[in-house]
């Protein structure tokens, strides 16, 4: 049975199972480039007024335990299979499923019933309130940066409520000691695996020079991963180099570029993968664009008008992968990033890592040349992190 046949079996199996049972509802909802058609039972919508106390969140929690909550999962679990979805890409979808089929109710109550759906997803969750403010907290064994967080039994809890909202929480939030998802699994924001999503496709033009001869390649990206990293969460740095890049982008762009370094020697094709990062994008720091830190994933860098080094070190990092399967490193300078490279073809000042020699091959400059295997200028003498790397296929 195909992969669509049998994502149609399940969801008729398991509306036919609703109907048996009563109370079936459906809510259609727009998901990035998808309608879907969520199916619930209407006795998870509980009657009564919620207050934000210790005793009726509780009460609440332990009464949502005794509704058909399961079948809102499992049509939930189904979209989450089908278009193969992260955890945050699913707290998602569960956020906007609730936000429609609790339409009438208070923020209150869609709130616990988030919480309390996520718990019952397998997440270990803690729960804080104020006044008739909810704010719901997933532990994580990952970094996340200009987000609220909390230490709870020595581990770190993600304020999920705050992402993408105004509400950050005040000071005086209260944390709710009441921990049924204790022994669930951490909550992650990886996105290594794109979601199958439904393209969105959009033409792209880039015009570079490699020395004093001008380029210009068109291709294809899926604007799709721009919407989905438009309201990310801020994740650590490296994280963006694990993004990889749509299909549309991969099979529109990479073939070119194969093209254009094929039968040339190591150090010429880095020459013009790095002049390609160099020149054919406008440089402006994220502070005069969004005003605060915005990194980029390899292929959201065609989205924008400007670009600075984070982000042509994420696609300069994926071209050399993809097209040369050469050695890397993610190097840190204080206000500066930047790839080396390992290959005994490169010419230059090197570095040593763990039994490698490393040339500086910077995505950023000097601007308009295709000098590799220095580093850039003014950061020869200049200490440096290495954040991670590419070890080679």
């Amino acid at each position: 049975m195909d992969r669509k046949l049998k994502y149609t079996a399940t969801f008729i199996l398991l509306s036919f199972c609703l109907q048996a049972f009563g109370g079936l509802r459906s809510v259609a909802i727009d998901f990035y480039s998808e309608k879907i058609e969520i199916k619930y039972q209407t006795e998870i919508i509980l009657p009564g007024l919620l207050i934000a106390e210790d005793i009726s969140l509780i009460e609440y929690y332990e009464q949502m335990s005794n509704t058909p909550y399961q079948s809102l999962l499992d049509s939930l679990a189904i979209y989450r299979s089908k278009y193969d979805l992260n955890d945050w890409l699913y707290y998602e979808l569960l956020y906007t499923a609730i936000n429609q089929i609790f339409d009438l109710e208070g923020s209150l109550k869609k709130g616990v019933t988030l919480w309390f759906l996520l718990t019952k997803s397998g997440y270990d969750t803690r729960l804080s309130y104020h006044e008739d403010e909810v704010f719901i907290y997933a532990w994580s064994e990952e970094d996340i940066f200009e987000t609220p967080m909390i230490m709870d039994e020595n581990r770190k809890f993600i304020n999920l409520s705050s992402i993408n909202s105004s509400k950050k929480g005040p000071e005086e939030l209260k944390l709710l000691l009441y921990r049924p998802g204790q022994g669930g699994q951490p909550f992650s924001f990886k996105l290594d695996r794109l979601p199958q999503f439904k393209a969105q496709i959009e033409s792209k033009e880039v015009h570079f020079k490699i020395k004093e001869q001008s380029f210009r390649i068109t291709f294809k990206t899926d604007a799709i991963l721009y919407e989905i990293m438009k309201n990310y969460p801020a994740v650590a740095e490296r994280a963006y180099f694990d993004i990889p890049m749509s299909e549309t982008a991969y099979n529109s762009l990479i073939p070119k570029l194969r093209f254009m370094t094929e039968d040339k020697s190591i150090p010429e094709a880095l020459q013009i993968l790095v002049s390609f990062t160099r020149t054919g994008f406008a440089y402006k720091d994220d502070q005069e664009v969004f005003g605060k830190s915005k990194p980029m994933a390899a292929e959201e860098l065609f989205h924008y008008p400007f670009s600075d080094c984070e982000d042509r070190s994420a696609l300069f990092y994926f071209l050399v992968k993809e097209i040369l399967n050469l050695p890397m490193l993610i190097i840190a300078y204080p206000d500066h990033l930047s790839i080396a490279v390992a290959s005994e073809e490169i010419e230059g000042q090197a570095f040593t890592f763990e039994g490698r020699q490393y040339y500086i091959c910077d995505p950023t400059g000097p601007a308009g040349s295709n000098l590799i295997g220095v580093p850039p200028n003014g950061y020869e003498n200049m200490p440096f992190e290495i954040l991670g790397g590419y070890s080679q296929n």
